[in-house]
């Protein structure tokens, strides 16, 4: 017996925007094969939404939460943020390389393998259709995020507490047994709070899972291959350092690369992903930053490169300016996503990831500086 509210999988195919890329369909023997248990768990979490009452109200308000907070939008503005602060450079570049990961990996199997949603597929409870029928449920990227963001955080704090600031000195994940248990109590509340929308699978959160810890493992290896690269070991750190090139000519080469991928990835024939512009405005002006002035065998700008120790605390001034920029700039990021003018509109959208790269990489330079002037005086 089928819910009336759950929309069926043939009654949307025609009117799909998708149906005209390349994608693959989900294996149609792993979707049988992952059928029973999937099935059993959906009824046994969607159990609860059999009338309309205050409690299911409130469960679908924390599911929703949930969902929310643990979008991967969330991940593109911390390098920013902590770029910003000015006395987290470690943490700025190990952020940057896994939230680009984050950004790219789960985006893949989201692009090119199509696995219907399970209130499409008429196999859950259509209780919220933000998501819409027209995008893949494969995997569930809110249980990328969570695994992600956790072990991020697992790392940030024990660099901080460690007072480390050479990064191939950390480990490639979390010492502390508590974090990993944390990130696991995570990964099992936001998974069943996708399944309980009627958005994914069981299958599609522990896959999520699966990739969230890939996409650990991938940023700090990228981070660790910057450090070496770069020389951000602080015993290799000189004021003489001679870089490959000058900080303007990555900031002159970087920023069209960045709107010359935007321009690929968000339109035919790739249609790689229509929150391109949204990810790369924010995620490419701390990686031209990172590069242009605190890579010292790069650009030679090694007394840009913040790696105290012990850190400095962080004053309420710096503090609130780091905070007001990063919300401001995350919101015009999400319109070039969100509003309608902009995302159905080529050259406002490109004119928007422009202003917001070049404004956004120059607040950072300008902050930097004023702390710059604060420490010099």
């Amino acid at each position: 017996c089928m819910p009336d509210n759950t929309l069926v999988l043939e009654d949307v195919l025609g009117s799909l925007p998708g149906n005209n890329r390349f994608y693959i369909n989900f294996p149609s023997w792993l979707d049988s094969w992952l059928s029973l248990p999937d099935d059993v768990i959906i009824a046994h979490v969607q159990k609860p939404l059999l009338g309309n009452t205050f409690y299911e109200s409130a469960l679908v308000c924390v599911a929703r939460t949930f969902s929310v907070l643990t979008v991967v939008e969330i991940g593109f503005s911390i390098p920013l943020a902590l770029l910003l602060l000015e006395q987290f450079d470690d943490l700025a570049i190990l952020s940057a390389y896994e939230m680009l990961c984050l950004a790219a990996m789960t985006q893949i199997p989201k692009r090119f393998i199509k696995r219907a949603r399970p209130f499409v597929a008429g196999r859950a409870t259509a209780v919220v259709i933000g998501d819409g029928p027209d995008t893949s449920s494969f995997p569930a990227r809110s249980v990328v995020g969570s695994t992600v963001y956790t072990l991020f955080a697992g790392l940030a704090t024990q660099m901080t507490r460690n007072k480390q600031s050479d990064l191939g000195e950390i480990p490639w994940g979390p010492t502390n047994t508590w974090i990993w248990v944390l990130c696991g109590c995570l990964i099992v509340l936001t998974s069943w709070a996708r399944i309980l929308l009627g958005l994914h699978y069981p299958s599609d959160c522990f896959f999520g899972a699966g990739l969230g810890v890939l996409v650990h493992f991938s940023g700090v290896a990228l981070a660790k291959y910057h450090y070496n690269f770069c020389g951000c070991q602080s015993e290799e750190l000189t004021e003489n350092v001679e870089g490959i090139v000058s900080s303007g000519a990555v900031v002159g080469f970087g920023t069209p690369v960045g709107l010359l991928l935007v321009i690929l990835l968000e339109r035919p024939p790739i249609s790689y992903w229509k929150k391109s512009a949204h990810a790369l405005s924010l995620l490419l002006p701390p990686l031209v930053f990172i590069l242009a002035f605190i890579c010292p065998k790069l650009s030679g700008k090694a007394e840009q490169l913040n790696l105290r120790i012990p850190r400095r605390k962080t004053s309420i001034e710096t503090g609130l300016v780091a905070v007001a920029l990063t919300v401001f700039f995350s919101c015009l990021g999400l319109c070039t996503q969100q509003q309608h003018a902009i995302k159905n509109s080529a050259h406002i959208q490109f004119a928007a990831f422009i202003f917001i790269t070049v404004v956004s990489l120059i607040s950072i330079v300008a902050t930097r500086l004023v702390e710059q002037d604060k420490d010099e005086v």
